[in-house]
C-alpha cells in the first residue's frame, strides 16, 4: 500500500476503543497460535463513534489490509467497507479506490477470487474514471497474483508486466520489487513454456534485487530469497537453494509474523524431494502442514497435502499416498471452483473490451465532427475546382497517352521479370528434387548395414558355442540375404511380393537361432498384390519387434503384417504380443529407427500436401493395448502398371 502511517499513533489513539482490544487480541494470538475472530459488535459500534475524515478512514484501510491477520475475513471486509461508504459519500475518490483495492486483497486472501476479482475490476473502473493511477499498480499485481494462484501463469505475467511501467514512473520500489520477482515465478511456473529461460529469470531476480535495498521491509527479503531459493530448486541446484531458503529463514525468524513458514517449510520440502531425502522431505511437509492448521489456510494446506502424496508415493507407501492426495483434490475443489473462476476471469475480460469499445466509439465520434469539418471545406474548394477542371482535362488527355505507353513498356518488364522468377523456381525444384532422391539414397544405405550388423552378430554367436552346421547355414542364408538386400539397394520401388518373400526369408534366418518360434504371417488386402513399395521399408520393425519385444517371455508369440489400401495410400500395421516398449535404452534405439523411416516417408509423400494431415507413423504399446506393440504407417500407392 502507497499509504505511509504511524503504528504507534495509531494503537495510542484507539486505546481509548474496543478496537485496541480486538488488534491487541490478533497480535496475542500471532504469539499463542490461536486465532479467534473479533467481536464484530464492538468493532461495529467503535466504526459508528469513530471519525470519517480522509486520514482516519486511509488509517483504517491500511490497518485492515496489512495488520490484521488473513483469517479475520469479516472484520477486516467490514472495517473497509465502512471505510468505502464514508469515503464515496465524501467524494473521496482516491480514498473510494482504496477502500476497493482493500475489499479486493481480503477476499484474494481468503481465496474467494471471483468476489476479489469483481472488485478488482470496479476499483480499475473507478481510478480510469478519475485517473487514479497509483492505486492501479496495487490492482494490477494482485490480479497478477489471482491468476497466477489459479495456475493461469501467462495472464498472470501480463498483469506484473502491466504494473511496471507505472511503478518506474511513481519510483515504487517496493512494486518494482514484487512486479520483478512475480515474473521471475511466472517463469519457474509456466509448465507451457517448452524450454524456460533461466537466463530470463535470473535477469528478473537480478533487476528485483536492485530494489532489495538495505532498511527494505524484511517481507520483501524473504520474498526475493524464497523465490532465488525455488529457481534453483527447479533447475536441480538444491544445495545452492537450501543456502537461499536459510537466508529467508533468517529474516522470517526475525519477523513479528511467523506465517511466512506456511512457504518456508514447503519449500523445504520440494529441496529436500528433490535431493530424494524422503525422511527430511516428510519432516519439512507435516511441520508445515501443521502450521497451515493453526493459521486455516486452505490452499497452502491443500500444496503440503499434495507435495506429501509425492513423498509417499516415491516410498511406494501408495495408501497413505492416496489418502493425502485424495484430501489435496478435495480442499482445492472447494477453494478453486473452474466455473466460478472463469466468471470471474470473464469479468475483467468484459471490462477490457468495454474500455476499447468505449474508446472505438469516442474516436468515431472525433472522425465524424472531423468529416463534417471536411465536408465544409471541400465545399469551398469544389466552387475553385470547377475553373480548373477545363484545363485539366486537355492536361489528362495528353497524359493518358503517355500513360499508355508507359503501361504498356511496365508491362513488358514485369512479364520479362516473371519469367526469369519462374525459371530460377524451376531450377531451385530441380535441386529440391535431387536432394530429396540423395536423402531417400542416405536412409536406403542407413538400413542395410543395420541389418548385416545384427546378422553378423547371431553368426558370431553360433561359432562361440562351435554350433557349424548351424553356422554354415547361417552364412548361406545371410549370403542369400544379402545378395537380395544389394539388388535392392539401387531401386527405389519393388513388387510388394517380393519385399514379403524377403521378409520371410529373413524370419527364417531369424528362427534358426531361435528356440521358441515366431508365427509369422502376412495379410494382404484386395489390390494390393499389383503395388510396389520402397525397399527395406518393412524389414526394420520385423527386426524391431524380434530384438527387443522379449518373444521368448510370452506363449505363443507371433508377428502379424497387415497390408490395405486406405483412401489414396497403402496402409501398413505390424503386431506382435510381446512386452512391450519398457526399457529406456530400446526407448532410445528405436525413437532413432522411427525417426529416419518417418523423415523417409515424409519424404516419399512429398508434393502431396493434401494427405500430410495423418499421424504418419503411430506407435501404440502397452498399456495403450492389451498386449505388445502395434506399428501403423503409410505409403504412397505406386502400381506395377
Amino acid at each position: 500500500m502507497p499509504i505511509a502511517i504511524s503504528n504507534t499513533n495509531y494503537l495510542t489513539r484507539l486505546f481509548s476503543r474496543a478496537i485496541l482490544l480486538s488488534l491487541f487480541f490478533f497480535l496475542q494470538a500471532k504469539n499463542t497460535n490461536a486465532l479467534p475472530e473479533p467481536d464484530l459488535d464492538s468493532l461495529k459500534s467503535v466504526l459508528l463513534h469513530e471519525k470519517t475524515d480522509e486520514k482516519t478512514l486511509n488509517e483504517y484501510i491500511f490497518h485492515a489490509i496489512n495488520q490484521m491477520l488473513i483469517p479475520h475475513k469479516n472484520a477486516r471486509l467490514t472495517i473497509c467497507f465502512w471505510a468505502l461508504k464514508h469515503a464515496k459519500k465524501q467524494q473521496l475518490q482516491v480514498t473510494t479506490a482504496e477502500a476497493m483495492f482493500g475489499i479486493a486483497k481480503v477476499y484474494a486472501d481468503n481465496d474467494d477470487f471471483v468476489n476479489a476479482t469483481q472488485w478488482c475490476v470496479s476499483c480499475i473502473k473507478h481510478c480510469d474514471k478519475y485517473q487514479i493511477e497509483k492505486i492501479k499498480i496495487d490492482i494490477e499485481q494482485l490480479l497478477g497474483f489471482i491468476y497466477y494462484f489459479n495456475k493461469q501463469y501467462s495472464k498472470a505475467e501480463k498483469f506484473y508486466r502491466k504494473s511496471i511501467p507505472l511503478a518506474r514512473k511513481y519510483n515504487d520500489t517496493t512494486m518494482l520489487f514484487n512486479a520483478y520477482t512475480g515474473l521471475a515465478i511466472m517463469h519457474i511456473k509456466n509448465k507451457t513454456i517448452k524450454h524456460r529461460n533461466t537466463n530470463t529469470i535470473y535477469r528478473c531476480m537480478d533487476t528485483a534485487r536492485i530494489y532489495l535495498r538495505p532498511g527494505r521491509r524484511k517481507d520483501d527479503a524473504i520474498y526475493y530469497y524464497t523465490t532465488f531459493s525455488t529457481l534453483l530448486t527447479e533447475i536441480g541446484e538444491y544445495d545452492s537453494a537450501l543456502i537461499y531458503l536459510n537466508k529467508a529463514k533468517s529474516y522470517i525468524d526475525a519477523s513479528v509474523l511467523k506465517d511466512y513458514y506456511l512457504s518456508f517449510y514447503l519449500h523445504l520440502g520440494h529441496i529436500y524431494l528433490g535431493k530424494k531425502n524422503w525422511p527430511m522431505a516428510e519432516k519439512s511437509y507435516l511441520a508445515g502442514l501443521a502450521y497451515c492448521k493453526k493459521q486455516r489456510v486452505s490452499m497452502w494446506m491443500a500444496e503440503h497435502l499434495l507435495s506429501l502424496s509425492k513423498v509417499y508415493t516415491s516410498q511406494n507407501r501408495y495408501r497413505e499416498a492416496f489418502e493425502f492426495y485424495a484430501q489435496s483434490t478435495h480442499i482445492r475443489d472447494s477453494i478453486i471452483n473452474a466455473t466460478n473462476f472463469a466468471k470471474a476471469a470473464d469479468i475483467e475480460y468484459k471490462y477490457e473490451r468495454e474500455k476499447k469499445e468505449n474508446q472505438i466509439l469516442q474516436l468515431n465520434n472525433e472522425q465524424r465532427i472531423d468529416r463534417l469539418e471536411l465536408d465544409a471545406a471541400n465545399q469551398k474548394r469544389k466552387q475553385l475546382t470547377t475553373f480548373l477542371v477545363c484545363a485539366i482535362i486537355v492536361l489528362l488527355l495528353l497524359a493518358a497517352l503517355a500513360i499508355l505507353l508507359f503501361k504498356n513498356i511496365q508491362e513488358r518488364k514485369i512479364a520479362y521479370a516473371q519469367l526469369q522468377e519462374k525459371g530460377k523456381e524451376i531450377q531451385k525444384q530441380t535441386l529440391q528434387l535431387a536432394k530429396q532422391e540423395r536423402l531417400i539414397a542416405q536412409f536406403q544405405s542407413q538400413m542395410n548395414p543395420h541389418f548385416v550388423f545384427n546378422a553378423l552378430h547371431n553368426i558370431q554367436g553360433l561359432v562361440i558355442t562351435h554350433e557349424d552346421k548351424k553356422a554354415t547355414q547361417q552364412i548361406q542364408s545371410l549370403a542369400q540375404l544379402m545378395r537380395k538386400t544389394f539388388a535392392n539397394a539401387e531401386k527405389d520401388d519393388i513388387n510388394l511380393e517380393e519385399e514379403i518373400n524377403y521378409l520371410k526369408k529373413y524370419m527364417e534366418f531369424e528362427m534358426a537361432s531361435r528356440e521358441n518360434k515366431v508365427d509369422f504371417q502376412v495379410q494382404l488386402g484386395k489390390g494390393v498384390e499389383v503395388i510396389q513399395v520402397p525397399p527395406m521399408m518393412l524389414q526394420p520393425f520385423v527386426e524391431n519387434a524380434i530384438k527387443h519385444a522379449e518373444l521368448d517371455k510370452v506363449k505363443d508369440p507371433f508377428i502379424r503384417i497387415n497390408i490395405e489400401v486406405e483412401g489414396e495410400l497403402l496402409r501398413v500395421n505390424i503386431q506382435d504380443n510381446g512386452t512391450g516398449i519398457k526399457k529406456p535404452d530400446d526407448t532410445n534405439k528405436l525413437s532413432h529407427s522411427m525417426s529416419v523411416i518417418k523423415s523417409r516417408i515424409e519424404l516419399l509423400l512429398h508434393g502431396k500436401k493434401d494427405l500430410l494431415h495423418k499421424n504418419l507413423l503411430r506407435v501404440q504399446t502397452m498399456p495403450e493395448i492389451t498386449s505388445g506393440t502395434s506399428i501403423t504407417f503409410y505409403l504412397p500407392l505406386i502400381f506395377t502398371y
